[in-house]
């Protein structure tokens, strides 16, 4: 018969797991309930159907198949996907700390005048807390793996980069798709 775990292995379980994302980066990260996801507002009522049945069949040892969960969304959800998607992996990371991007007034905006949301734009780097980690420094393929693991997947950075070229080799192009030009990162 196996032995209790101590009060100490439960506090380092929630305390969460060492990751090696594959950028090469390294966080501490841990799975939250659906319930923890819910009292934070990070899953929009829209999507909680996609999300479901991503957390169902991570709890069944299936892996997050990226394109059928994208098949799923369609384009007026996919802003509330990505933001759900920032949020989850904000509630996951413990450490760093991963914040928010800051917003503030576009340059040139008078003093005194507040703007509204969808026109605030972002600090930029240089002008940010230095000692902070924020969602828009971690890379699109990193936050995939940490959608993988928060929905129960694996924590293998190198079984995901390999299924993750798999996916991304068998994509193709879409006439219609347009790539937004890349935009300095103020570094």
């Amino acid at each position: 018969m196996a032995t209790p775990s101590s009060a100490k292995d439960f506090r380092r379980h929630k305390e969460g797991t060492d990751l090696t994302l594959p950028s090469g980066l390294t966080c501490r990260a841990k799975r939250v309930g659906m319930q923890v996801l819910l009292r934070q507002g990070a899953i929009p009522n829209s999507l909680m159907p996609v999300v479901q049945k991503a957390l169902r069949e991570g709890q069944r040892g299936q892996e997050l198949d990226p394109a059928q969960l994208m098949s799923e969304l369609t384009e007026d959800k996919l802003d509330e996907y990505m933001k759900a998607m920032d949020a989850i992996i904000m509630a996951v990371v413990v450490q760093p700390k991963i914040l928010p991007v800051p917003m503030m007034n576009p340059p040139g905006t008078p003093d005194g005048v507040v703007t509204t949301p969808e026109a605030m734009v972002p600090v930029p780097d240089d002008e940010r807390d230095q000692s902070a980690a924020y969602i828009d420094w971690i890379d699109e393929v990193d936050k995939v793996f940490l959608m993988q693991f928060a929905t129960g997947g694996t924590a293998d950075a190198e079984k995901f980069r390999g299924e993750f070229a798999q996916f991304v080799g068998a994509a193709q192009p879409s006439e219609d798709l347009q790539v937004p030009a890349e935009q300095p990162t103020g570094d």
